[in-house]
This record gives C-alpha cells, sequence and structure tokens, in this order.
C-alpha cells in the first residue's frame, strides 16, 4: 500500500510505503531482507523525491517459505514507485514520459542521496528514456494508440525506469560472502581456460564469459 499527497504539479510526493510481507511459514536466509533490506533503499527510484516514509508489516503464514531468488525487494518497490508516477501523470492528464522526465534525478545531483537513505553515485535518466522513446518511436505508437481506442480497442503501452541495488559488499557484511572470484588461463594451444565460481543459474553464463 503506498500513500501520498494530493497534488496539482506533475512533481514526485512525497511517499509513504507501508508493505505487508506475507513470509509464508518461516523465516530463511534473505526472507526478512527480500524487501526491507532490498526493496526500501531503491523506493525513491530514479526521482528526486524529497520526503519518504517506509514501514513494514511481516506475516508469518501456513504457505510456502519466501526467500530471495533473483532480484528480490527491487523488482517490488519499482513496481510500487511506477505506478505512482502512472497515477500522478493519469491524475494530471500529462505524458508519462513526461512526468518522469520532470522527476528524474539531473545529472548534476549526482552524487545523490535518497530520501530512503541509498546514495547513487551517477546516473542520466533523461538520456536514457530519450533514447529509449526514439527506439521506439514513442510517439508514432502514441497516435496508433489514440487510432486503435478510437475504434473501440484497448492497446496500452508502458513506460518504466528502474534502480537496481547490487555489489552488497565483501564477506562480514552478511550472513554469506557477497563476493565472486575468477580465474583464466591461457594454454599452450591458444585455448583460454576460465574458471568461476558463478552458477549458471538461467543467465547464459557461459555465453557471457
Amino acid at each position: 500500500m503506498l500513500r501520498r499527497l494530493p497534488q496539482k504539479k506533475a512533481k514526485s510526493p512525497d511517499s509513504r510505503y507501508t508493505a505487508s510481507l506475507t513470509w509464508g511459514a518461516y523465516c530463511q536466509l534473505f526472507t526478512d531482507a527480500i524487501m526491507i533490506g532490498f526493496g526500501f533503499p531503491v523506493s525513491c527510484g530514479a526521482y528526486d523525491i524529497p520526503v519518504v516514509h517506509l514501514s513494514a508489516d511481516i506475516v508469518f503464514t501456513n504457505k510456502a517459505p519466501t526467500d530471495a531468488y533473483r532480484g528480490a525487494g527491487r523488482p517490488e518497490a519499482t513496481c510500487i514507485t511506477e505506478r505512482v508516477i502512472d497515477l500522478i501523470a493519469r491524475e494530471l492528464g500529462k505524458d508519462p514520459a513526461e512526468v518522469r522526465r520532470l522527476n528524474f534525478i539531473k545529472p548534476d545531483q549526482f552524487p545523490y542521496k535518497s530520501a530512503s537513505g541509498a546514495v547513487y553515485d551517477t546516473g542520466d535518466y533523461e538520456a536514457a528514456l530519450d533514447k529509449a522513446l526514439q527506439l521506439s518511436n514513442y510517439q508514432a505508437l502514441r497516435a496508433e494508440q489514440a487510432q486503435m481506442r478510437a475504434e473501440g480497442k484497448l492497446v496500452g503501452i508502458g513506460v518504466s525506469s528502474y534502480i537496481e541495488i547490487c555489489g552488497f559488499g565483501p564477506k562480514g557484511s552478511g550472513p554469506i560472502g557477497f563476493y565472486e572470484s575468477a580465474r583464466m588461463r591461457v594454454e599452450q594451444s591458444g585455448t583460454v581456460m576460465v574458471y568461476t565460481g558463478s552458477s549458471p543459474h538461467g543467465l547464459r553464463n557461459a555465453y557471457c564469459i
């Protein structure tokens, strides 16, 4: 659940986040950190939100336990923040892309400390948005959408930005070691052998390496 102050301008409001977390039957390794530790720090997203209030209600149930797999917390925080931006755009009758542009953290504000306490080192979100709009031929899509809606067809166009928090630090900052190592060896035949502890869990690690 998210509450925000009423407003008349297309600027991000002071926001209040209340997360209701269903953990399942018991707490596992990262269960308690999924939203509180991983999601709340990036709850302001790419936007210059001046004030944010964060709280969580944690509930144990008889369902399967929950733990971090991929993403964990950041997608939930992104969903909430991006939904708010869309609601602001709809309420004011403005293009969602332009509302995002107005609220992005500006390049000259970096390093930037968000209202949630996270420090962003660098970024140029407006340039990334412009590139995405250009590649997607955004204005043409909007025109096509208007035409199809006039014909009674439901057509939606989604716009979203995303902030990722990674690299949580070396061993000692958590219950496991947050580090990785690799070794590369060039054989006499010219073959290159790469050894890494990264596991192949659907991201095509071998292809990337």
